[in-house]
């Protein structure tokens, strides 16, 4: 072999290893990518909150970019209509408004509304922050959605599993807004004309 040729081939098969790692490190960065397009920006903003700032406490009003005055939050797997049937919506509007399922363990689905029309509908994943175990006094308002970020664990990688359970004010305020709601509910009861047999 001349050494034109030797040189030549030297080139080509540094050529092929620079372009293998350009795409090795192009798919390194594709995760994130892709969870930000599949997940939504919600679930983005409390990852830099909490993963990238290390915050300890989320007030998620702070991190919402749109109007909203409730949010369902719904486990890995729940069912389509189980989640329409909690939003109260007709079959045509849950196969307009409720897109997306969760298909894994590791993601949930985050439903916000506005004066009872859902105003954003996104995959969380639950890297970014696990709402597990899901509250039950739902939905959450503004005023309500304050997390605690607490360590449970590592995940696969090392790096640390990070849950956000509601802080104590929260717990007490959503409490008070859901026993409010079901005292309105029976003096309304009680008020109406009862009808006899």
């Amino acid at each position: 072999m001349s050494t034109n040729n030797v040189n030549q081939f030297t080139l080509v098969a540094s050529m092929r290893v620079i372009v293998l790692s350009v795409c090795l490190l192009a798919l390194a960065g594709c995760g994130d990518t892709y969870r930000y397009v599949m997940g939504g920006e919600v679930g983005w903003n409390l990852k830099k909150e909490i993963r990238d700032k290390g915050a300890k406490e989320i007030n998620l009003a702070k991190l919402v970019p749109f109007a909203w005055d409730e949010l369902f939050l719904f486990g890995p797997y729940q069912p389509t209509e189980a989640i329409c049937a909690k939003l109260g919506l007709s079959p045509t509007e849950c196969k307009s408004k409720i897109t997306k399922k969760s298909t894994d363990d590791s993601e949930m689905l985050m439903v916000f509304r506005k004066k009872g029309q859902i105003a954003h509908v996104e995959m969380h994943y639950l890297f970014h922050g696990d709402f597990i175990p899901i509250v039950h006094d739902q939905p959450l308002t503004p005023e309500t959605a304050l997390f605690v970020v607490t360590t449970d664990g590592k995940t696969t990688s090392g790096k640390p599993w990070l849950r956000l359970k509601l802080k104590d004010s929260a717990i007490r305020s959503n409490s008070r807004l859901v026993s409010d709601t079901y005292v309105s509910a029976l003096s309304a009861a009680s008020s109406a004309p009862h009808l006899g047999r």
